[in-house]
């Protein structure tokens, strides 16, 4: 009986339903910051130039192409994004580049989240010929999350494709695009994922760009903006352009010729084209930030009839040869309501720290029986608990992974959790 009461209970918890919804707002930008900091010059000011635009716009996650160096992300963090009073961001783990160990030019990947927000449970990396392909993956601070138990999660990739025409460049863009869509393969159908960087795509009909979008894959991605055609220097794809925003280099670095390319992308994943999915992008949030569609082969900063200030059109243009692509994500947070009334009379206190977890029932008069669960319903530990007398139980060894902490009176608030 006390299994079955068990099974019941995980299964509401990860199926059911409720009518309404809690929303949240992310706010995502994507930008190639140009060989930031600029190894060859030592006095890059350019994070104060950076401020301008993330003041701007207020990112919730900030995924960063060409990248030089560790203290330059700690940097951005603590000298762009956790200022004025801010304390709330945080940055993903520095990696240097492991792929193309020889290069004379290596260029790295990260981002930077709002932790109000966002927890982040895992970051990795993908092997390539060309430069590492950056995952990570978050869940969203909901919060109810305690009551309903079901959790919403978020992919984001950080990458940066090859670059320049050619064949033998469009090539190691394919090969780049198949080894993301080998890790997608990996993760569950209908997962949450958003792909931001640098694609250096010229064409929609490049193979790189049509494998990602391919119908077949476990995860289709899809593009928001939906533009297909022959992007360079074509003005009729004046709107989505993003690079580049000078009409000759600054300083000796960075391309010229104006708007006129459009390499920049955030992909999704095609579920998140749907307003009814638990995240999805927000109709017509998607936009290259300070493009108003007036600056083919112009500089940024000569764009007319502009929604986005100077101050900040000129950042842009002192910052980087490229625009950064912004959107907006809506999350929609489950809500349990109705199963709360039966199995959440009961309050579990409840900790993880250090590997440990500590928790008791101070309102429940008596002894529980208690069982610790993998996602499998698997029984890794068991015991029993007396109301106010905390339980301690270690984890170490145990993977990293969602857990779920039962009890056998179902008027007990049981426990999902995440160990890291």
């Amino acid at each position: 009986i006390f299994m079955k009461k068990i099974f019941v209970l995980l299964f509401l918890l990860m199926s059911a339903i409720g009518a309404g919804a809690q929303d949240e707002v992310l706010k995502v930008l994507s930008y190639n910051l140009l060989n930031y900091p600029n190894p060859g010059n030592p006095n890059d000011f350019r994070a104060d130039t950076l401020k301008k635009i993330i003041d701007y716009y207020k990112p919730d996650l900030f995924l960063m192409q060409e990248l030089k160096s560790s203290s330059g992300l700690t940097l951005l963090l603590n000298s762009v994004f956790n200022t004025d009073g801010t304390d709330y961001y945080e940055q993903g783990s520095w990696e240097p580049q492991h792929s193309n160990p020889g290069s004379n030019h290596k260029l790295q990947q990260n981002l930077i989240y709002n932790s109000q927000k966002l927890g982040l449970i895992y970051e990795g990396f993908l092997w390539t010929s060309v430069r590492d392909i950056n995952i990570f993956k978050f869940f969203f601070k909901d919060p109810d999350l305690d009551l309903h138990q079901d959790t919403t999660y978020l992919y984001a990739v950080a990458w940066h494709l090859k670059s320049s025409q050619g064949t033998d460049n469009e090539s190691l863009r394919l090969q780049m695009a198949q080894i993301l869509e080998n890790f997608l393969d990996t993760i569950p159908m209908g997962s949450n994922v958003i792909v931001g960087g640098d694609y250096n795509l010229y064409t929609s009909s490049e193979s790189a760009y049509q494998l990602l979008l391919d119908g077949n894959n476990t995860v289709t991605l899809a593009d928001p903006v939906n533009t297909p055609g022959n992007w360079h220097n074509n003005s009729s794809f004046r709107y989505v352009h993003t690079q580049s925003t000078r009409t000759n280099p600054i300083n000796g670095d960075g391309a010229g010729g104006g708007m006129d390319d459009r390499f920049d992308f955030v992909l999704v994943s095609e579920n998140m084209m749907n307003q009814g999915n638990d995240v999805y992008v927000i109709e017509d949030t998607y936009q290259p930030l300070g493009n108003n569609g007036n600056c083919f082969n112009d500089r940024i900063i000569d764009c007319y009839s502009n929604a986005v200030p100077y101050s900040v059109l000129y950042a842009l243009y002192q910052m980087s040869d490229h625009v950064p692509v912004k959107l907006e994500l809506g999350v929609n947070y489950p809500d349990f309501d109705g199963i709360e009334e039966h199995v959440n009379n009961y309050k579990t206190e409840f900790t993880y720290r250090d590997e440990m977890i500590i928790f008791s029932v101070p309102e429940f008069k008596g002894k529980l029986s208690y069982r610790l669960m993998d996602i499998s319903g698997k029984i890794l530990l068991n015991g029993t608990v007396f109301n106010t007398i905390p339980v301690t139980r270690s984890m170490a060894g145990f993977n990293p992974g969602i857990y779920f902490l039962v009890f056998d009176d179902p008027a007990v608030r049981p426990v999902k959790f995440l160990k890291y």
